[in-house]
Formats: structure tokens, C-alpha cells, sequence
């Protein structure tokens, strides 16, 4: 016999107040519960966003017997984040069986495989989004990772530069910039990250990228700054602290 909806209602209107102790309840019977009941996606999101991610999971596994794409690739992000990834990709495979051209499955897959070693069937992933609509970021940003990461920098500049025109954010900023680090063209990377660094004053990681590239430069004034900045943001930054203390005595 099917649970009753009112207590699918009850725990939800629980849950949105907070409170998951009835969604714990009715996690326990979720074989009395239609797979394709809409509460289900519902408690899986508020299990997820009150830090429950074991409770999510029940839901969403209960949810994706329906094959809702939505409850498949759930699956995979809550898998991923509990760190089983091998679950993670498995998830987002039985996702884009369904959805072959789901663009935030195959990039989270992408991602998970290059965090496996199989960098070319992640490159295939995020190649398959961008067939699909050209200028996704993450897609752009991923691939240009990919490409540095195999010192194929042509490539890598044009995805980077790609995603931080689309998104210019400190993640494209960093890595835009340490593709020009890597071309050996550091007053480049400082341009790139100077107008980041003024939309993101908090982000250590840009200040102590600006100073290497700074200090690489020979602006020893400049970089001095910049590690002060990052080090003054996260005062367990080591090399900034490190760096600081180099500078200081010059």
C-alpha cells in the first residue's frame, strides 16, 4: 500500500521551515512512495540544502526509479559530492542515456573523468556540449585546463579566453592567466587579473597570482603589494607569507 500523501505534505512543509525530522520518517518507507510523486525532487533539494546529503540520496534514488532526468543527474551530483565517484560518473551515464545532450551531466562527467586519468573521454564530454551550444563556460574553462594540462597552450588560450569573456570571474581569470604565465607573457596575465582583482578584492588567489606574475616581471613594489594583500586574506596562505618575507629584505 501506497503512503499517504499527506505525509509526503507534512514532511515537506516541514522541511521548507527547516525541520527534516519527518522527511528522516518517511525516508524509511520509501517503497510505499510513487517514484514519480513531485514531493520527491522537492525533499531531495531541502535534504540537500539543510547539509543531509545521505537523506537527499534516499530520495533521489527512490525518484529516479521514474527515470526523471532530473532524479538521474541529482543522483550524480550528491553521489559526486559524498565523494563516490565512481557512482558519480555511473549516475550521470544512466542521466545521458536519457538526456544524451544534457549539458550539466556531461560536463560534471567530463570532470569526474578527468579526475579518473581518462583525460580524452572527458575532452570527448565537454567537446559534446560545446557541439551543442558553443560558448558554454564551464565547458570552455574545463577544456582549457584539459589542453594546459597536456601543453597544448594554443588551444588552451583560445578556451580560456572563450570562458572569460563569457564569465569573468577568478576561476577564468586564474586560469587564463596562468596559460599566459605559461607563454612567458606575464604583463598579459597581470592585465587580466587587475580588473578581476577589482570585482573581487576578497579572492587571495588573485592578489598572490598578480604578485607572481609581478614579481616574475621584476615590479618588485607591485608584487610586494599583492602577496601583502593575499597574505593579509588568508594568513595560512604559506607562499605569500613566504613571498612577503622574501621581498620585504630586497
Amino acid at each position: 500500500m501506497m503512503a499517504k500523501t499527506d505525509r509526503i505534505d507534512e514532511a515537506l512543509s516541514k522541511a521548507r521551515q527547516g525541520d527534516l525530522s519527518k522527511a528522516r520518517t518517511v525516508s524509511r518507507e520509501l517503497g510505499k512512495v510513487p517514484p514519480g510523486h513531485p514531493g520527491l525532487m522537492e525533499l531531495a533539494v531541502l535534504a540537500h540544502g539543510g547539509g543531509d546529503l545521505p537523506l537527499a540520496l534516499k530520495f533521489l534514488d527512490r525518484a529516479a526509479v521514474s527515470g526523471a532526468v532530473d532524479a538521474l543527474y541529482g543522483r550524480g551530483v550528491v553521489l559526486g559530492a559524498l565523494d563516490r565517484l565512481d557512482e558519480a560518473r555511473a549516475a550521470f551515464r544512466k542521466c545521458l542515456e536519457r538526456a544524451p545532450t544534457h549539458e550539466a551531466a556531461l560536463t560534471n562527467l567530463g570532470g569526474l573523468e578527468q579526475l579518473a586519468g581518462n583525460p580524452g573521454v572527458a575532452e570527448q564530454c565537454y567537446r559534446k556540449v560545446l557541439d551543442s551550444t558553443p560558448e558554454v563556460p564551464l565547458a570552455l574553462h574545463n577544456l582549457a585546463g584539459l589542453c594546459l594540462a597536456q601543453d597544448r597552450l594554443d588551444e588552451a588560450e583560445d578556451f580560456a579566453r572563450r570562458a572569460h569573456g563569457r564569465q569573468p570571474v577568478p576561476d577564468t581569470a586564474l586560469r587564463l592567466a596562468a596559460i599566459l604565465g605559461a607563454t612567458g607573457r606575464h604583463a598579459e596575465a597581470v592585465d587580466v587579473l587587475r580588473p578581476v582583482i577589482d570585482a573581487y578584492p576578497g579572492d587571495g588567489r588573485l592578489w598572490r597570482a598578480a604578485g607572481d606574475a609581478a614579481n616574475t616581471l621584476g615590479r618588485k613594489s607591485e608584487a610586494l603589494a599583492a602577496f601583502r594583500n593575499a597574505y593579509g586574506l588568508d594568513p595560512e596562505d604559506y607562499e605569500a607569507g613566504r613571498m612577503v618575507a622574501i621581498l620585504s629584505e630586497g
